[in-house]
């Protein structure tokens, strides 16, 4: 084997590792472990194998891959198989021809990181990947390039190229998808249709953004309630969501003093959107129901921005059918609970007193917030944290709230969805993580929905901003979580530079993967008003004429640029006197005819440029002076004769 091909495929198995540590979620443990032995193997053997033995690998691999993950997830699965494919052939690779071929597959494999994440960070290291697939293409070919040099070339010419792509994003049409992936887990999801209060804890596990809103004119104030599913049906333990969640609504008109924000969601696995309080929005993917939450038809499986409107909840009146339904509960379950909420009625003589009752009781009887409580397996779940365990997370505090509040005949449901967020004053801007998932209840006073959040009864600090900004809180999600960069958030360096990456990410996100078709179209047509589209057309052609004008002008220039000074002096005369297609000596004696005042300087000039082209002689330093002084007189005759 050749020494380029080794250098050549070293780089290659570079590429792949860095693939599987940023896939490392999405792959699994197992299926990670088995390509970096199968890279490893690649890389530490030299020794030729028969095809027979690479398909025995093979063969194997799959097994063990479909075995571990299933056919649930289609492109994991498929990202699997290629890069054990890609191994296997680099094994294979034994001339430059199959090298190179196999380089084409893992530029094919690095650019699928992209359906899993469009973060600024992972397209940061996908054109790393790129730039080392080069060199690594380049290296197969000659063995003594300057692998470092050519990655520098490679970026300079990505450089240069940064500017077309930036006209096409913004200038070239933007189209919908024709197809997505089946199966496509592209992201991990806080919430769920069926929330079990005692399970809601492992959803503090994840940092991942969920959303970042943009806001207006008016930036709202802690606490933020982002609702996105509700919970209306119990059954003892687990409430399950709306069956009128995905079902669209005109929404009542309530718009006393609404607030418009802009909403950039995170791909996701479900179709559940963010807004505040009772919610609309004019995008044409986005629907709102009769609860004032917002959803796709899909999955949300791309990065996308869309406007949002809140206003209060509007005043309507239950039927006795509502009434009825809103405070159904299971038969003989968690009966403790059912005496505690008829003790609490009996001094409660409005809604407003029964709440008031149901506050003091949580205060008084030392209840404690916690991000890790302990797991409650008993078929009354309900009684056993009331009466026993009295630590909880969010969940335990909103179900609990609305079972007591159900069982004193007062209309309730929970919200799940996202509290709070860290707001980015300069840029106007909020993030919200996945450990900001949250969950709390809304009650009917008899006019309208009202949002109640016993969590608060008990840890106030919840409330307020980001789950980071409370040091108690960001000590047990970073206990909880094990040792993580999450864990250095304490200190201001890290947390600043957290903020930089996360601005300039909002900016990524904002301006290039969720720049779609409405974005599009809102940024065009309040730039260039109407019939935007005829004007960008124009601008397009305009620019690409533009752009290959500058191109040949710098081309001619930069060619004419390494021709040498006499050669230069020489096609600058036959350009001034309108000669170019006259050899020199041809010019020469046209140019005595016509300015015969100049005869002895073009004779001297002509034989000076005649010695050096064809007699290898030096050309005359003095010389040099005296052509650019008559190819200046010249030029000035030749503009006095037009």
């Amino acid at each position: 084997m050749s020494i380029e091909n080794n250098k050549s495929k070293r780089l290659v198995v570079c590429v792949l590792f860095i693939q599987v540590a940023l896939l490392m979620s999405e792959l699994g443990s197992m299926n990670a472990l088995l390509i970096i032995l199968l890279l490893s193997w690649v890389t530490l053997s030299n020794r030729l194998v028969s095809s027979i033995f690479i398909n025995l690998i093979a063969l194997i691999s799959i097994v063990i891959i479909v075995l571990s993950s299933g056919f649930e997830k289609t492109l994991t699965l498929f990202v699997l198989l290629l890069l054990t494919a890609t191994g296997l052939k680099l094994k294979q690779a034994n001339t430059p021809v199959l090298l190179q071929h196999t380089i084409v597959l893992a530029f094919f494999s690095t650019t699928l990181t992209f359906l899993f994440s469009q973060s600024l960070w992972f397209t940061v290291v996908v054109v790393f990947q790129w730039l080392l697939l080069i060199a690594s293409l380049a290296l197969s070919i000659n063995a003594n390039i300057n692998v470092i040099s050519t990655i520098k070339t490679s970026a300079r010419s990505l450089l240069l190229l940064s500017p077309l792509a930036l006209l096409m994003l913004f200038l070239f049409p933007k189209l919908p998808s024709f197809w997505s992936m089946p199966n496509q887990s592209v992201a991990k999801t806080g919430l769920s249709g069926e929330l079990d209060p005692f399970k809601i804890s492992e959803l503090s596990n994840s940092d991942e953004v969920v959303f970042r809103a943009k806001w207006g004119q008016e930036i709202p104030k802690d606490p933020l309630y982002w609702r996105a599913i509700v919970h209306d049906r119990f059954d003892g333990r687990v409430w399950q969501q709306s069956r009128w969640l995905t079902i669209p609504s005109q929404l009542v008109d309530n718009s006393t003093n609404p607030m418009a924000y802009s909403i950039i969601a995170e791909t996701s696995s479900s179709q559940w959107l963010y807004g505040l309080s009772w919610s609309t929005s004019s995008h044409s993917s986005v629907h709102s129901n009769g609860f004032g939450t917002l959803f796709k038809d899909n999955y949300v499986t791309n990065k996308f921005e869309y406007d949002v409107i809140s206003n209060r909840f509007p005043k309507y009146h239950l039927s006795e059918s509502q009434i009825a339904f809103y405070t159904r509960l299971p038969v003989n379950k968690n009966p403790q609970a059912i005496e505690l909420s008829q003790q609490l009625s009996k001094f409660a003589t409005s809604t407003s007193d029964y709440i008031d009752a149901l506050k003091l009781f949580f205060q008084s009887q030392k209840f404690k917030y916690t991000l890790t409580p302990p797991s409650i397996h008993v078929d009354n779940a309900i009684d056993s944290f009331l009466v026993n365990t009295k630590l909880g997370f969010c969940g335990h505090y909103a179900s609990s709230s609305a079972f007591l509040l159900r069982a004193a005949g007062i209309p309730s449901r929970i919200v799940s969805g996202y509290l709070g967020g860290k707001l980015n004053q300069e840029q106007r801007y909020t993030t919200v993580r996945q450990f900001e998932a949250h969950a709390w209840v809304e009650y009917y006073d008899g006019t309208q929905w009202q949002t109640l959040d016993p969590t608060g009864w008990i840890a106030p600090e919840r409330l307020q901003g980001s789950l980071l900004e409370d040091s108690q809180l960001r000590a047990q999600l970073v206990s909880s979580r094990g040792f993580e960069f999450l864990g250095l958030s304490h200190l201001d360096a890290f947390y600043w530079l957290r903020d930089q990456f996360d601005s300039l990410d909002y900016q990524w996100s904002r301006w290039v993967v969720a720049f779609d078709r409405e974005n599009q179209s809102s940024f065009f047509s309040t730039l260039l008003g109407n019939n935007w589209y005829i004007k960008t057309a124009a601008i397009l052609i305009g620019t690409i004429f533009v752009a290959f004008l500058v191109y040949f002008t710098i081309g001619r220039l930069k060619a004419n640029s390494h021709n040498p000074i006499p050669v230069r002096l020489c096609l600058s005369l036959l350009h001034v006197s309108n000669l170019e297609d006259h050899s020199p000596i041809s010019a020469c004696n046209v140019l005595k005819q016509r300015y015969p005042e100049y005869a002895s300087d073009l004779d001297a000039f002509c034989k000076a440029f005649m010695e050096y082209r064809y007699n290898g002689k030096l050309f005359p330093v003095r010389r040099i002076d005296d052509a650019k002084r008559l190819i200046s007189n010249i030029k000035i005759k030749e503009k006095r004769k037009k």
